[in-house]
């Protein structure tokens, strides 16, 4: 089981600091999501983050940020996966980024293409950072995927044991992490400590 985070949306104070905390923490692939924010912006949150950890960053938008920075991951949303060509996707690939991208469809799954490392799916639960985002009513996987597939949506350390259960291979984590700055790192080491008794997926 890996275990991701994903930014909040908005920037606030110290932000910075508490993401290059967790990457000290072990924390193995952060995904910088913000969906309102001019590039200017994003890149100078990039620029406050440990040079070191910039190829465990996976950016969501302004993916030409990339060719500034020692970026290790470009995340494509279902509209941008749609829009990509085979090509574009075996570009970055040859490059050595690794891809990813996310669907809320159990059907979209088996539609992915096999040069995406992993994929997002949810919400499996009820969304923490999203109220009223309910979860899928069925989110048990069908097996059918061919790239890993994360959960997202809801994740805490009490329910993520559940994940592997339903063939989930990772966790994508959110609100659980940012809903209270002053627990970031505390609430990181409860769910990979969690994460660590969990059997091994790929």
């Amino acid at each position: 089981m890996k275990l991701l985070v994903i930014t909040s949306p908005h920037f606030f104070e110290g932000e910075a600091r508490l993401i290059n905390a967790l990457f000290e923490r072990g924390l193995a692939c952060l995904h910088l999501r913000k969906p309102e924010a001019e590039m200017d912006t994003v890149a100078h949150l990039i620029g406050q983050i440990d040079t070191k950890f910039h190829s465990r960053l996976t950016i969501h938008h302004h993916h030409a940020l990339s060719g500034s920075y020692a970026i290790g991951g470009i995340h494509f949303t279902e509209q941008g996966r749609r829009a990509s060509s085979a090509i574009e996707l075996q570009n970055y690939v040859s490059k050595g980024y690794r891809i990813s991208t996310s669907v809320h469809q159990k059907e979209s799954l088996s539609t992915i293409s096999p040069a995406f490392n992993y994929s997002f799916f949810g919400p499996v639960f009820d969304s923490i950072s999203k109220p009223g985002y309910s979860a899928a009513v069925d989110v048990e996987l069908p097996g059918t995927s061919p790239v890993p597939v994360y959960a997202l949506g809801g994740v805490t350390a009490e329910n993520i044991i559940q994940l592997t259960q339903w063939g989930f291979s990772g966790a994508a984590v959110l609100g659980y992490i940012w809903q209270n700055p002053h627990e970031v790192v505390q609430r990181f080491l409860e769910l990979s400590a969690k994460v660590r008794l969990m059997p091994t997926t790929s």
